[in-house]
């Protein structure tokens, strides 16, 4: 398959995991405080380049694949070069949401499996301190079977599926974002 065929097939796989997502938060009662992003302000979230294809196309579409380029290697360690920090402690927004890769659609609902393949909810901190009753109920409820979480592994390998080569590695946020324009940049226009 091609590149953009592959970047395609990633946005229709994000489609999927924002249904599951909300459903999920739906039926666990788990919410993010408002303009929150304490997640979005860490510099070590990692994704592969096959997550940031679609934003990757996007900029191509809308002109800034050159532009967002030549500011990245100032920022490679650094946190998600599209989160808009606001005043104050942990608040902001994405600036490309939309095209945002899985592990921010997934972040805190979303489960990973013990080693005896167990779902176990991964909350976030925040919202351990924020609905601490909330995340133990879910984490019970995921436990018991009754709440069935998005799992990490199974949108690993649907990603996988997609393009093996470009889903088997994690970078950096802003490093895989630069690996996928360098993939997208060289497609014809």
């Amino acid at each position: 398959m091609s590149t953009l065929q592959n970047a395609i097939r990633v946005e229709a796989l994000f489609s999927d995991i924002d249904v599951h997502a909300k459903q999920f938060a739906a039926e666990s009662k788990l919410t993010c405080p408002v303009g929150c992003g304490r997640c979005c302000e860490n510099p070590d979230i990692e994704t592969t380049v096959i997550d940031m294809l679609p934003l990757a196309v996007h900029l191509k579409d809308k002109g800034r694949l050159d532009e967002v380029a030549m500011s990245l290697p100032h920022t490679l360690t650094d946190a998600c070069v599209f989160f808009e920090k606001h005043a104050g402690e942990g608040g902001g927004r994405c600036t490309v949401y939309r095209y945002r890769p899985s592990i921010c659609r997934l972040f805190g609902f979303a489960a990973s499996r013990d080693k005896n393949q167990n779902p176990i909810l991964a909350a976030c901190k925040v919202h351990k301190q924020s609905q601490p009753e909330v995340v133990e109920n879910a984490k019970r409820e995921v436990e018991a079977r009754r709440l069935n979480p998005p799992l990490f592994s199974t949108y690993a390998g649907r990603l996988d599926d997609i393009d093996p080569v470009l889903a088997n590695r994690h970078y950096p946020i802003n490093v895989a974002l630069l690996l996928a324009i360098e993939k997208i940049a060289l497609l014809p226009s």
